[in-house]
């Protein structure tokens, strides 16, 4: 039997090798990383919600402990994982990969559990390209409730939309603001039962990775925090800001050893830092909207007072970012969208950058019916202020 131990805490080596540094994406790439994260469409009727940027400062106070006693009263995992309408889902909490857990941690007016984890087998799907890069998926459910016994607010009611929540695995050896479930195809399904509120997030299969530490955070935020967590880069461990402002809990996530898989682990890596590779020259496949795209950012460039003069700035989405290891991550989201992305220090020109994304597609048009503009201006040694604007399609023509 493999002595797993030691490979857990030494990964330095494979880490810095494979996973950080070469498996850094170049900078044009990296401030590109868009990826929509959105609530599972089964659940959009139930749990279609506002976003709002600013962080809770609720104080935060950690407390991990079993609470068998406490769950009793939740819905068991797989009546939880029913409720989400998707049969992989459902099935995946009934086949032998799922995990019962049940560990609670409070924070700010909040308990958070736990309950169980599961991972779908990886499945040879194919498409078109190839095989499907997120054949396999992991599912993790989360119970949370008030401390003081108030039941949680059903998804339909405004007062769901004051809990921001951003719940997501990450891994030892990958930088956790790069690697989260915005950037591994995560989704989450939520609904309230009984005053407590279930949550049920998945993405790509992290069980490959399961010869390292593999943790759960829960932010109290619509995207990680840079920090909420300390990342250190000579062991690829992950622990908690004591001194942040707001929730930031860490569970640690008990996938079996056995089922790691290094060389899957590098050929994900490898497919998932392709996808986020941009067309290096114009071709064949370039669309007309790559052009406008392309052509507007450099309208920004030369003149952006004369290009935003018809948008309107979204003032709820202004925020100051503070750059980590001189990445600036940041994202917006709408009521059934999320848009996360990266900025690099080293690809900011004078100070700026520009990002262009296309918003609320018409099905009936077949075009989208305006654009976001999303503008970065350096304020400081290791910060920048980003605002993002908005202008319709009449406007952006």
């Amino acid at each position: 039997m493999r002595d797993n131990r030691r490979r857990e805490y030494n990964v330095d080596e494979i880490m810095k090798k494979a996973l950080i540094s070469d498996a850094e994406p170049d900078v044009q790439v990296n401030r590109r990383i868009m990826q929509n994260w959105k609530e599972s469409a089964e659940m959009k009727r139930n749990a279609v919600r506002k976003i709002y940027m600013a962080a809770t400062a609720a104080a935060c106070v950690l407390l991990v402990t079993v609470t068998a006693g406490a769950a009793a009263r939740y819905l068991r995992t797989d009546e939880v994982a029913e409720r989400t309408e998707n049969a992989t889902i459902a099935d995946a909490f009934k086949g032998e990969n799922a995990t019962e857990i049940n560990e609670s941690g409070e924070a700010g007016d909040y308990r958070f559990t736990l309950m169980g984890i599961t991972t779908a087998d990886r499945l040879s799907q194919l498409d078109e390209s190839g095989p499907s890069l997120t054949a396999g998926s992991t599912y993790v459910v989360m119970a949370v409730e008030r401390l003081d016994g108030t039941p949680m607010p059903p998804t339909q009611e405004e007062a769901y939309n004051d809990l921001e929540l951003f719940i997501s695995p990450l891994i030892q050896g990958l930088t956790p603001w790069q690697y989260n479930m915005a950037s591994m195809g995560g989704e989450h399904t939520t609904f309230v039962e009984d005053g407590v509120l279930y949550r049920v997030i998945g993405c790509d299969d992290v069980s490959m990775f399961a010869d390292r530490k593999l943790y759960l955070c829960v932010i109290d935020d619509t995207f990680y925090d840079t920090n909420a967590y300390h990342y250190d880069e000579e062991t690829g461990l992950i622990a908690r800001n004591e001194s942040y402002q707001g929730i930031n809990l860490l569970f640690e996530l008990p996938i079996d050893s056995t089922k790691a898989d290094p060389d899957g682990a590098a050929q994900y890596l490898k497919e998932l830092e392709a996808s986020w590779e941009p067309e290096e020259t114009p071709d064949e496949s370039t669309t007309s909207s790559d052009s406008d795209t392309a052509k507007m950012v450099q309208e920004l460039w030369d003149n952006e007072e004369e290009v935003l003069k018809d948008a309107i700035l979204m003032e709820e989405y202004t925020r100051t970012v503070t750059a980590k290891d001189g990445v600036y991550a940041y994202s917006f989201g709408t009521e059934s969208e999320m848009w996360s992305m990266l900025f690099y220090e080293t690809g900011l020109k004078d100070g700026k950058d520009y990002l262009i994304s296309n918003t609320g597609f018409n099905e009936q048009t077949g075009q989208s019916e305006g654009i976001y503009i999303i503008v970065l201006n350096k304020t400081g040694d290791n910060t920048a202020e980003i605002r993002v604007y908005h202008k319709t399609q009449t406007d952006a023509e």
